[in-house]
């Protein structure tokens, strides 16, 4: 039997969709969502999550798609394939790729059609698995993060730019419970 999904799981797997492509059949999911938030006990992390479904739900739906495809599709610094910012050369970017597909493999899972180092991706297979892989996961995925949570801020969309933040949130929960089970 698998241990349950941690609070910081939940809202990862939150976060996850909420960074999905936002066409009609996500739109469709507003109440699933938020009822998912309704389940985070931490306020000022639901909070993040309730104002994202509150400004991505008031927003004419066209253009809320427009302006997710212009920050994700057409902006290598904030594409959520989190190599396209921090590799610097092909080689790089395939060991790291090589590296989240480890992940996936050693999980029993498989990214899908994306890239293994999709944000959305990593972020579904780390509320997936037991909560030290995800804290492993998420760990490796930090820097990268952390360099698309700088670039939302330049682009200044700071709706996204907050989901980033509560990614490294929930990496930090996850990796301090997790040394100290170790430690321990």
């Amino acid at each position: 039997m698998s241990e349950p999904m941690t609070q910081c799981q939940r809202v990862a797997r939150i976060v996850a969709e909420l960074l999905s492509y936002p066409d009609a059949a996500w739109r469709e999911k507003r109440a699933e969502l938020e009822a998912a938030i309704q389940t985070v006990d931490d306020e000022s992390m639901a909070a993040v999550l309730n104002a994202f479904v509150e400004h991505a739900f008031s927003c004419d739906a066209h253009e809320f798609e427009g302006r997710y495809v212009d920050a994700f599709d057409f902006s290598k610094e904030t594409n959520l394939n989190l190599t396209s910012q921090s590799c610097k050369d092909e080689r790089q970017q395939r060991m790291t790729l090589l590296g989240y597909s480890l992940y996936f493999e050693n999980a029993g899972f498989t990214p899908g059609k994306e890239l293994p180092d999709y944000l959305p991706s990593l972020l579904e297979l780390s509320a997936a698995v037991d909560a030290g892989t995800a804290a492993r996961i998420l760990g490796a995925a930090r820097g990268d993060v952390a360099l698309l949570k700088a670039a939302l801020d330049k682009a200044e969309l700071s709706d996204y730019s907050r989901l980033a933040g509560l990614v490294l949130e929930v990496t930090d929960q996850l990796q301090a419970t997790y040394g100290q089970e170790v430690a321990a």
